[in-house]
């Protein structure tokens, strides 16, 4: 199977892609800063640059993981919270614009959010059937997020 994954130079992504290759898959790993040396079932593509073209360089896709964003970790100024959120949002358009182009549509969309999205609490559990929050900074990153990937589904 072909898996084109955003984030694959990631903590997550990284672990995903061993797991991924070892089983057999190929994956395309979308990258700002894509590796020169390629390694076996893994081909680094450039994207989100001036002069990247992945719509050109990508065969049929599979199966796409989206997982790119700028880390949590760090203050939190005004600017770092703006590179968190347009860095989910602009890259889940991204992908959405190249499985638009596709002609044959991938089989799944593993998109990946926030805990966050529950909003924050010292005394209360949560579980995917608690209600979420968009009342803080991480909630509403998620939400803004999950809102922009479930355009995707519109694509079939």
């Amino acid at each position: 199977m072909n898996i084109a994954m955003t984030g694959g130079t990631g903590f997550l992504g990284q672990h995903l892609t061993g797991v991924f290759t070892r089983q057999g898959h190929h994956v395309y790993i979308l990258s700002r800063k894509p590796k020169e040396t390629e390694q076996k079932n893994i081909t680094y593509v450039q994207w989100l640059t001036e002069d990247a073209a992945p719509e050109q360089e990508l065969p049929h896709i599979d199966a796409w993981v989206n997982l790119a964003g700028q880390s949590i970790f760090g203050r939190w100024t005004e600017d770092k919270k703006q590179q968190i959120l347009s860095s989910r949002v602009d890259s889940t358009r991204e992908v959405r614009r190249l499985i638009h182009k596709q002609t044959d549509k991938p089989d799944v969309l593993i998109q990946a959010s926030a805990v966050g999205i529950y909003g924050t609490s010292g005394t209360e559990s949560f579980t995917e059937d608690s209600p979420t929050s968009n009342e803080d900074f991480l909630s509403h990153t998620a939400h803004v997020w999950e809102r922009e990937g479930q355009r995707i589904e519109a694509l079939g």
